[in-house]
């Protein structure tokens, strides 16, 4: 592959697009440093990750394609998908309106049901890797990886940009515990928040201070920044 440019980094590593040697479609290239002493078993979690998209049959998900190791990071090739991330979009216009919420949150629930299927969870949700195409189509780039590019969160890892940890459920700091289908619920309510209300649902300038709230896990009612919020969705974020 041939880097072509750079992407604004997710947190979990250096972002690019990139295009295959041969001038086949552009891909997304991510490129994960790893401890040498983990090396082996990220590159082995990450090819077993690409074997398991293989069967994930959802438009919203830009999975894995390949993996190729190098001295001391792995490469992680994905579908390239151009658009605006939701974090952009709310840079310009705002907080999004209540119906078009609902339509992400119907196209990212039937993108996290596939992964789900090929035992795939997400790990990375938040309005930084939400993409939105200009057809209308919401995208989950590369599932997977950052659960596997970084097993642990927690206060002795906050080495990510305050954003990056706006979704993290408590538990994940809390108790050190990996990515679950718990976690994932939480992340999931969280963005569609964040969505709603136009900023985190969680607050803190610091990496240190969006940790300590997160332990915490409370999270104001949307309907008290948000009245608008359909019915369905205002429930299923107190749920």
């Amino acid at each position: 592959y041939v880097k072509c440019g750079r992407l604004p980094s997710s947190g979990c590593g250096e972002n690019f697009i990139g295009r295959a040697r041969d001038g086949g479609r552009e891909v997304q290239l991510l490129r994960v440093e790893v401890q040498a002493d983990r090396l082996e078993a990220v590159r082995a979690e990450l090819e077993s990750l690409a074997a398991r998209s293989r069967d994930v049959d959802a438009p919203g998900a830009a999975v894995v394609k390949a993996v190729v190791p190098e001295a001391r990071a792995v490469w992680v090739v994905g579908r390239r998908v151009a658009g605006t991330t939701a974090g952009q979009w709310m840079v310009h216009n705002g907080r999004f309106p209540p119906e078009a919420v609902l339509e992400i949150a119907r196209q990212m629930a039937a993108t996290l049901a596939a992964c789900e299927a090929a035992d795939i969870r997400h790990g990375d949700l938040s309005v930084r890797t939400l993409v939105l195409t200009d057809e209308g189509q919401v995208v989950l780039p590369l599932p997977g990886v950052r659960g596997i590019a970084r097993p642990e969160e927690g206060p002795t890892f906050a080495d990510l940009q305050p954003e990056g940890y706006d979704t993290l459920a408590p538990e994940r700091i809390a108790d050190g515990t990996g990515v679950t289908a718990a976690s994932e619920l939480y992340a999931v309510a969280a963005v569609w928040w964040h969505l709603l209300a136009g900023r985190a649902p969680r607050g803190g300038g610091t990496s240190a201070a969006k940790l300590r709230a997160a332990q915490t896990g409370r999270v104001p009612d949307i309907r008290s920044v948000a009245r608008d919020t359909a019915d369905v969705l205002a429930s299923v974020l107190m749920s």
